[in-house]
């Protein structure tokens, strides 16, 4: 089994979708060929905040001594 380094840049700027794999002694191990791609969009919750989702915190303090120091 290789590796091989890429980014998205490449991915999906360059079009690359050929990549060659390097086995960990610097030989070659092939190539690996991408045949499809896409981009997933995961919305984050400073996306849900920019697109005006309202959240709401309460916040509690024991200032027993049950809990030690």
């Amino acid at each position: 089994m290789g590796f091989f380094i890429t980014s998205l840049h490449d991915l999906f700027n360059n079009f690359k979708t050929e990549f060659n794999l390097e086995l960990p002694k610097g030989k070659s191990g092939g190539t690996i060929k991408l045949k499809d791609k896409k981009q997933i969009f995961r919305p984050t919750l400073h996306d849900y905040l920019k697109e005006g989702e309202q959240i709401s915190l309460f916040i509690g303090i024991d200032y027993t001594t049950d809990n030690g120091d």
